[in-house]
């Protein structure tokens, strides 16, 4: 049974081991998108906080300020 487990082995792993070859570098697209859930200070901002009271209020204000440009005068 060991040797046959030895001979299985090397099968698992040589996918894995071929698929490090082939990375690709990140686009700068979801670099940027990765850039948008960072604070000015570096710390990062997870989806849950999006939904803290801070950043909404945030949100509704630009929200409001686009409404105000495309309204007529």
């Amino acid at each position: 049974m060991p040797e046959r487990l030895l001979l299985i082995l090397p099968l698992l792993f040589a996918p894995a081991a071929s698929g490090q070859d082939q990375a690709e570098e990140p686009s700068v697209e979801f670099l940027e998108f990765l850039g948008e859930w960072q604070t000015g200070e570096g710390e990062w901002i997870g989806p849950e906080e999006m939904e803290a009271s801070e950043y909404t209020r945030l949100d509704r204000l630009r929200q409001s300020e686009q409404e105000d440009e495309e309204r007529p005068d």
